[in-house]
């Protein structure tokens, strides 16, 4: 089934002995969605042109950075004025602004032609300070800030065999420190990002990753996994680059495509003992 909610697992802990595991189960996908069920269905009548193809619709609350048009990311402007005008490169775009919903879609057509998929909530499964936990088998897609984030101090987590698509981030750890993280078998996408031009994804919310590893003490195993569309593709990093953060990591077997930056980041604090092999990185900037 469908179950549109974020899952806390803040301050939540297993024991070596006893892990606490998330797991998708029965005949079919299991899958959490973050977007607004409201605007899915087609037919509703609900737009109305604003200027030229910029259509808008009435809504509540402001998303949460992320939508998409039939499956396909619209860039989200920085205003309602770029919006207007446009960028060259970038056919489908969107906007929040004073109350309403604005929309351009990639054919220019009215908006109640297309499934839009607007994030209503920032995170699938959230943990932080989370210890011994495997979350495993789930479709998590439509968030506006990561399918799966971490906010720093956890230890003991595996992620794997998950299908994040369609999120600002697939994986992002925040915060410092935090230790045993092992990230495989997941497959992670995002759309149109690395068709976008560079410089109007750089410093911006789509500069993005399908995991994103910040400021762990040591203990990373990222692996066999799967990342295509995002800017970047898998991080270990630390910004500013002090000392003291991700040692011992190893990435390898991973397949990573279609990245508007870089493959991968390994950069940043004194990154010692990182073993990175085997990997196979194509139409990466």
């Amino acid at each position: 089934g469908t179950y549109r909610e974020r899952v806390d697992l803040r301050d939540k802990a297993g024991i070596a002995a006893n892990w606490i595991t998330f797991q998708a189960f029965g005949d079919g996908p299991v899958i959490l969605d973050g977007s607004d069920p409201a605007l899915l269905a087609t037919g509703q009548n609900r737009w109305s042109v604003y200027s030229g193809s910029v259509y808008r619709t009435a809504l509540s609350y402001t998303p949460a950075n992320y939508l998409a048009i039939d499956g396909l990311r619209a860039y989200h402007h920085p205003s309602l004025s770029s919006l207007v005008t446009g960028i060259p490169g970038i056919p489908a775009g969107w906007v929040y602004d004073g109350g309403f919903l604005y929309v351009r879609t990639k054919d220019r057509s009215d908006p109640d032609q297309h499934v839009i998929q607007v994030a209503q909530k920032t995170h699938g499964f959230e943990l932080g300070n989370s210890h011994y936990i495997r979350i495993t088998g789930f479709t998590i897609q439509y968030y506006g800030e990561a399918g799966i984030r971490l906010q720093g101090e956890e230890t003991n987590i595996w992620l794997e065999e998950n299908a994040l698509q369609n999120n600002r981030f697939g994986i992002r750890k925040g915060g410092r420190g935090g230790s045993c993280y092992t990230i495989q078998r997941n497959t992670i996408t995002d759309t149109e990002v690395s068709s976008w031009p560079w410089d109007k994804v750089k410093k911006t919310e789509h500069e993005a990753a399908g995991v994103a590893l910040f400021a762990i003490d040591q203990g990373a195993v990222v692996r066999d996994n799967t990342v295509s569309g995002y800017f970047d593709g898998i991080q270990i990093n630390y910004w500013p680059p002090a000392l003291g953060y991700n040692f011992d990591s190893d990435v390898y077997r991973n397949t990573i495509t279609d990245c508007g930056d870089d493959a991968t980041e390994l950069e940043g604090s004194n990154q010692t003992n990182i073993r990175f092999w085997d990997n196979r990185m194509t139409r990466c900037y």
